[in-house]
């Protein structure tokens, strides 16, 4: 499974080899998986930048939704208080 999303890349003197993830799967990217740590996170984040596969503003496409069924009173609240920004 992992040789399909990632191809990796060998240790070399000043780095440990490790996993990149393929261009075609860069929009899928999320960077708050909860199993990154600080390191790798920001790593990941800066490689995905550099090769202009990753633009933070794909990280908010699930949110364009809208909030789940029950949660109409906190959409209408913080449009109140927040406005539409």
């Amino acid at each position: 499974m992992l040789a399909e999303v990632a191809t990796f890349v060998t240790p070399n003197t000043f780095e440990r080899g490790r996993y990149c993830l393929k261009k075609q799967f860069w929009a899928d990217f999320d960077p708050g998986f909860p199993y990154f740590n600080p390191r790798s996170r920001q790593a990941a984040v800066n490689r995905g930048l550099e090769l202009k596969l990753w633009k933070p503003h794909q990280q908010l496409r699930g949110l364009v939704q809208g909030l789940p069924p029950g949660m109409e009173g906190l959409q209408a609240f913080t449009k109140t208080h927040f406005g539409n920004r």
